[in-house]
Order: structure tokens, then C-alpha cells, then sequence
């Protein structure tokens, strides 16, 4: 059996769960939301079938990657699926009362400002897998990137990014 018959094997076995799921939801949860009425519009049922097959399908990969090659590996791994889904050079995000142009996480180095959830860091360094920062080890695949620049109401762009209104 070769790779892309596996893959078509899972995606028949994926499509039969979606639907046993949204069949159950159905039965089980949807019959008594108060937005049952919208919910070919909303698409509330096929998100939340989505949502747990997506979960479950991580969880079971996570555990059994942990389980055979250990915690430090299943971060490794992490740390390059969120490399390839963070394929976007530049972010822009708002804490607080100023903007961060935000890059990728690849090429830290000591001293970086780096973004873990929604706190601002200092990198004190690198151990395997793992970010240090005065907050203590972080897997790397927890880093959401390192901020390029600050841009705070004095700075020239502050109010042309304020204007794009999307962030």
C-alpha cells in the first residue's frame, strides 16, 4: 500500500466520521439550540464537527509521536508545523497601545524580542527545542515570532497602520 493510497483510504474514513459526527450532533445537541433554525447558514454544526475531528486527529497524532519518539521530538515536530503555517514573512499585531511588526520565528537569537501568546520576551537563549527567556523554557513551537519593530503613537507609521483598520 503506498503513500497516496493511505491518504485516500483516510480521507474516505475522514469524510464517514464527519458525517457520523454532524449525525450525532444532530441528534444529540442541535435539536435544542435556539439557533437550529439559521444553522445552514451559520454552519455552527459542520464547525464543531470539524473542530473535534481536527482535535482528535492532533491529539492521537501528538500522543502516539510522544509516546514512540519522546516529548523533546513531538516539539520538534510542532515547532516545523508552525513554521510551514506561519508562511506569511510580516504580521502586524496590536498589544496594547502600540503595534508590532512581527517576523517569523526562524534565525533567534539572543537578545530577540519574541512573542509568546500575548506576552513580549527577551530571548536568552536557545536549548534544543526550547526558547529560554527570563520567564523561564518555552517549546519553540509556542513562539509566535520576533518582533521587527514597535511602533508606538510617536513613530511616523503608527497612524497609517492605525488607519488599515483590520488589526
Amino acid at each position: 500500500m503506498g503513500v497516496r493510497d493511505i491518504t485516500d483510504e483516510f480521507r474516505r474514513s475522514a469524510r464517514k466520521s464527519f458525517r457520523d459526527l454532524q449525525r450525532a450532533l444532530n441528534d444529540k445537541y442541535c435539536w435544542k439550540c435556539p439557533q437550529r433554525t439559521v444553522r445552514s447558514i451559520t454552519g455552527c454544526r459542520e464547525l464543531d464537527a470539524w473542530v473535534r475531528l481536527r482535535e482528535a486527529l492532533e491529539e492521537e497524532v501528538s500522543s502516539f509521536i510522544s509516546e514512540i519518539l519522546g516529548e523533546e521530538a513531538l516539539d520538534r515536530v510542532k515547532t516545523r508545523m508552525r513554521e510551514r503555517k506561519l508562511r506569511r514573512e510580516l504580521r502586524i499585531l496590536k498589544i496594547n497601545d502600540e503595534y508590532l511588526i512581527v517576523g517569523r520565528p526562524v534565525g533567534l537569537v539572543s537578545g530577540d524580542l519574541i512573542i509568546i501568546g500575548s506576552d513580549i520576551h527577551i530571548l536568552r537563549g536557545l536549548d534544543g527545542v526550547y526558547a529560554i527567556t527570563d520567564d523561564g523554557r518555552h517549546p519553540l513551537h509556542a513562539v509566535e515570532g520576533k518582533v521587527l519593530d514597535r511602533i508606538g503613537s510617536n513613530h511616523p507609521l503608527h497612524d497609517y497602520i492605525r488607519g488599515l483598520g483590520r488589526i
